[in-house]
């Protein structure tokens, strides 16, 4: 989309991931790319169960943390998946700062402490049967159930002895708002939940193995309208619309920006904060619009909007 920045990744099961950023479909020169890939650090080892049997289907995976990432998983460098003797082997890691977590349905994730590539380690895990913690997504206020919201949890900062940075859990409801974070140590953690259309819940602290947790998102605003062409007034069918809190600083992360292709060139955008705000369209063929600002509050809904491009 035009005014997006955007990373190329390249990745070669024996080199090192090749990363290119400040990639612009509006900066012909930055469409060509060249990649220089090398080869990485490697990882190996064994893993078991803690009664002294190896464990075939083991996924372990090395993470970049030095990565900025929306999701927890978007740091994941390299996978392997053990044999049936336990082992693994994982190659092509690149610089930096890693953590490296095994996970398996009904085992009890693990993590490693950190380390610093390159490397050549050999790291073992030991794990044990798991717990989960299931409950239910509903919106604060009307107690609907809340499908397909990112749920998330971590060990809590009150257990003693941790020496690993605490690992975020996540999974989606289902369409009925529940869910089932698996694969967790016994021990109290922090719960927390997201939506599209509604703001982040409060954390709370549960312990691992409860069910029935539930967890309440606040509604969010929501904006609906149109985008047009200023002077014929026919509707602009593909563009990018954002919202910010500072028309100055534009920053096109994903929960403020969205995709829309409508051939009436309409809008809904949904999950946005109580706040004043701009809107910024993007398009094709029409310089860069910021319409407001508007004001919304929690669970308000602002309709009618109309913001007319200029070329």
């Amino acid at each position: 989309e035009v005014g997006e920045r955007m990373m190329l990744r390249v990745t070669h099961v024996d080199y090192t991931m090749g990363r290119v950023s400040g990639i612009s479909a509006g900066e012909r020169s930055s469409m060509y790319q060249v990649v220089t890939v090398r080869r990485g650090s490697q990882l190996s080892g064994t893993v078991t169960h803690n009664d002294g049997r190896p464990l075939e289907g083991v996924r372990v995976a090395c993470y970049d943390i030095n990565l900025q990432a929306y999701e927890p998983e978007d740091q994941m460098e390299r996978f392997a998946i053990t044999t049936a003797d336990g082992t693994y082997e994982i190659k092509g890691l690149g610089d930096g700062m890693k953590r490296v977590v095994a996970s398996k349905m009904g085992l009890a994730t693990t993590v490693r402490p950190t380390l610093q590539a390159p490397t050549l380690a050999k790291i073992d895990f030991l794990m044990a049967d798991g717990v989960a913690i299931e409950g239910t997504v509903v919106e604060k206020g009307t107690s609907k159930p809340v499908p397909g919201a990112r749920v998330m949890c971590r060990a809590s900062g009150s257990r003693s002895g941790n020496v690993v940075p605490p690992r975020v859990e996540s999974v989606l409801s289902d369409e009925h708002g529940r869910y089932a974070l698996i694969g967790l140590e016994p021990g109290p953690c922090e719960v927390w939940a997201r939506g599209r259309a509604h703001l982040q819940s409060p954390r709370q602290v549960v312990e691992a193995g409860s069910d029935n947790v539930l967890v309440e998102l606040p509604p969010a605003a929501r904006l609906e309208g149109r985008v047009v062409d200023a002077d014929t007034n026919e509707s602009v069918q593909r563009y990018t619309l954002l919202v910010t809190g500072n028309p100055d600083t534009i920053i096109a992360s994903r929960p403020n920006r969205r995709r829309i292709s409508d051939p009436e060139g309409r809008f809904v955008f949904a999950g946005v904060q109580p706040m004043k705000l701009w809107m910024v369209v993007r398009a094709d063929g029409y310089s860069e619009t910021i319409d407001g600002p508007i004001t919304v509050g929690q669970g308000e809904v602002a309709t009618g909007l109309l913001i007319k491009l200029g070329r």
